[in-house]
């Protein structure tokens, strides 16, 4: 599944595939209305887009009692959608993308097959109260609207594995959220959320949490029953610091706290053997404990803007980095156990204050890319860098 999240997360979920997987092969697609209009019965896939003369859909849009997919896109005029819609009972997935449409009617709550629904990037304020008679959905996405609270009836989606609703105004959660169980995927990030609810660790199936940009002071200990969890992005909230539980999610594999308030290392993250990806920086010195060396599994990690004055030897436990961020910090020296990183193919130092690199940096055989911009080497000790490393590619 998290292969699948990566993909939607690089490539934006909103451009995937056009509803193939509820067409049969070789579904012809109608993208004239006024055509389609002529044959209903014969419209399994309907796709209305870049026009800017289209002010409304007309009423006669339920005719196409066998439409499995609506798609409505970069319609700048289309203000709304008619409660005739809520008559379209094959529809399956349906998909309504840069509009200025405030509201969605509340027939849609009638569309008990749908399974998908993209609402992304409109001008919607609200949900429908009833949303959560659509039984059958496994995935909303709701980013880039103007919403600013989910309704309670939310709760009542069940098969629901996906729920993106990054970008919005929403600053509460409804204590509803932990009743999708289901739930494998939830993007609340760049909203104006202060807290997650206890709730939240019930979703037993949730695999991504990602909440960056939001307005977090605290984290749930509930969040420690989380036990699939994989990616967490907290990133660019007021954290001060995390629960212990968090030391529970023996799953996880991305972690990110970069732009919160944390003025020390949270030790919790040691216990994370199974870590892949780790960021992190603070507003103050911090030092590195030497249980960090645990993350023998790590292959990206970023300590940037941490203050940091010296690393712990146990740096070199981590044999899997392939590439380790240090820059803005206050290293005057590395120590010898960093050349037994052997796979770094990125070591960014730049902004700190080395004299010196380890005497065995030629071990670093896979490197590609050495930034040592702001420091205190010496002439001397660039040239040697050089020669030890001819095929890197280093920035003084």
């Amino acid at each position: 599944m998290l292969r699948c999240i990566l993909i939607s997360f690089f490539l934006g979920s909103a451009w995937l595939s056009f509803g193939q997987d509820f067409l049969p092969p070789n579904t012809k697609v109608y993208r004239n209305l006024k055509l389609a209009l002529k044959e209903p019965e014969k419209v399994f896939a309907l796709e209305v887009s870049f026009d800017e003369m289209l002010l409304e859909l007309p009423k006669e849009i339920n005719r196409f009692q066998n439409l499995i997919v609506l798609e409505l896109r970069f319609l700048p005029n289309l203000k709304f959608l008619p409660p005739e819609i809520g008559e379209l009972s094959s529809l399956r997935k349906l998909t309504v993308i840069q509009t200025p449409i405030k509201r969605i009617p509340n027939s849609i709550g009638t569309l008990t097959g749908l399974q998908i629904i993209y609402l992304t990037q409109n001008e919607i304020t609200q949900l429908p109260d009833n949303i959560g008679e659509l039984e059958n959905l496994e995935g909303l996405y709701l980013f880039d609207n103007k919403i600013s609270r989910l309704p309670r009836d939310i709760g009542r989606l069940q098969k629901l594995k996906t729920l993106e609703i990054q970008e919005n105004y929403i600053s509460k959660l409804p204590v509803e959220i932990g009743d999708l169980t289901n739930l494998e995927w939830l993007d609340v990030s760049y909203n104006q959320i202060g807290e997650l609810p206890p709730q939240i660790g019930q979703l037993e199936n949730l695999e991504g949490l990602i909440a960056n940009h939001n307005m977090l002071t605290i984290l749930p200990e509930e969040i420690g029953q989380l036990k699939k969890l994989e990616w967490l992005d907290l990133n660019v909230n007021k954290l001060s610091a995390l629960p212990e539980s968090i030391s529970q999610l023996e799953n996880m594999k991305l972690l990110s706290l970069a732009g919160n308030v944390m003025d020390k290392f949270p030790i919790e993250v040691a216990r994370l053997t199974n870590l892949l990806s780790f960021e992190f920086n603070s507003l103050s010195t911090v030092e590195v404990p030497a249980a960090f060396g645990n993350l023998v599994n790590l292959k990206w990690l970023s300590l940037n803007n941490c203050y940091l004055e010296s690393l712990p030897p146990e740096i070199g436990n981590l044999r899997n980095l392939r590439t380790l961020y240090l820059s803005r910090n206050k290293l005057k020296e590395l120590p010898e156990e960093i050349t037994l990183l052997t796979e770094l193919v990125n070591l960014d130092l730049n902004w700190n204050q080395l004299e010196s690199m380890p005497g065995d940096v030629w071990k670093f055989t896979n490197l590609k890319n050495l930034g040592l911009y702001q420091n205190k080497l010496t002439d001397g000790s660039k040239n040697r860098i050089e020669q030890l490393l001819p095929d890197c590619n280093i920035t003084f």
